[in-house]
């Protein structure tokens, strides 16, 4: 858990723990910049225990990486981590949360988001997908921002928490689905950020995915655990 956050409170977030046994919170819209423009060798000094959230995309990271006189040097032609067979996770409390990784001859990779929280829910069904181009990433995905629904910033609030947030600082989802003090950057950015975490959290593979991933209704858990899955598959 990471300082200041009370025991218990839900954090949707990716936290590394260091040799040191520090940790490192909110580090994957970092990641997803890095390697949606294939960044795979870079140094990354943190003072701190989070990294930044700044307007709750990864656009700021990406927009300086994009443009650094220093890109040659820093992107890596990394060999890619390729698939012998279709790898499947799914969330064991049920609620349809799953991420299938199948095989991939060609180079490079497909990422989709499906975002359904059915029926009732306050945002829309929507779909996002990246088929690793840096220049679509740089435009159509690293701009899409975390968001929160009104409830849920309410009860962080109460908990002590987002202290130096105010209205439209994050997309923070009202009952009717409209946002508070603020709009969207895209129809679909909510399917277009959780695809920008998907990006950020199959980075702690630390190599390229070369793959097509389905994810639906999932969450930085669950990409942990594929990850996990296809790093022990490796071993073997």
């Amino acid at each position: 858990m990471l300082p200041g956050v009370p025991p218990g409170f839900p954090i949707r977030n990716t936290t590394l723990r260091l040799s040191d046994a520090s940790l490192i919170g909110t580090i994957e819209h970092l990641l997803s910049a890095l390697a949606g423009l294939f960044v795979w060798n870079a140094t990354i000094d943190v003072s701190g225990a989070e990294i930044p959230i700044l307007d709750g995309s990864a656009y700021e990271w990406a927009m300086p990486i994009f443009t650094s006189t220093a890109r040659d040097l820093i992107q890596n032609p990394i060999e890619p981590i390729t698939l012998d067979r279709e790898f499947t996770v799914q969330d064991s409390r049920g609620g349809g949360a799953k991420i299938t990784a199948r095989p991939r001859k060609e180079l490079g990779c497909r990422y989709t988001y499906n975002l359904d929280y059915g029926p009732n829910s306050r945002l829309k069904r929507q779909q996002a997908t990246w088929e690793g181009d840096e220049d679509e990433y740089l435009k159509e995905i690293s701009p899409a921002r975390t968001f929160s629904l009104e409830d849920e910033v309410i009860a962080a609030k109460q908990a002590g928490l987002f202290k130096a947030f105010k209205p439209g600082d994050l997309p923070v989802v009202k009952s009717d689905g409209s946002l508070v003090e603020d709009e969207w950057r895209f129809e679909n950015e909510p399917a277009r950020h959780k695809l920008l975490d998907l990006i950020g959290d199959l980075a702690l593979l630390g190599a390229p995915l070369q793959a097509d991933v389905l994810a639906e209704r999932s969450g930085h858990a669950l990409t942990h655990k594929l990850c996990m899955e296809i790093l022990a598959a490796r071993k073997h």
